[in-house]
């Protein structure tokens, strides 16, 4: 994901940038939750 923002974001000026990291953010968080609850994460799971 963070490839693609990074794609988006120099197509775009940048604009996607604005979308496209505070999702993945919150992305971590959730899978951090996740670990830190002991539970498996699959290897393309999101949220």
């Amino acid at each position: 994901m963070l490839v693609a923002a990074l794609v988006l974001g120099a197509l775009t000026g940048c604009i996607a940038c604005l979308i496209t990291f505070p999702v993945s953010m919150i992305d971590a968080c959730c899978i951090a939750k996740k670990l830190k609850q002991g539970q498996t994460v699959g290897e393309w799971e999101f949220f």
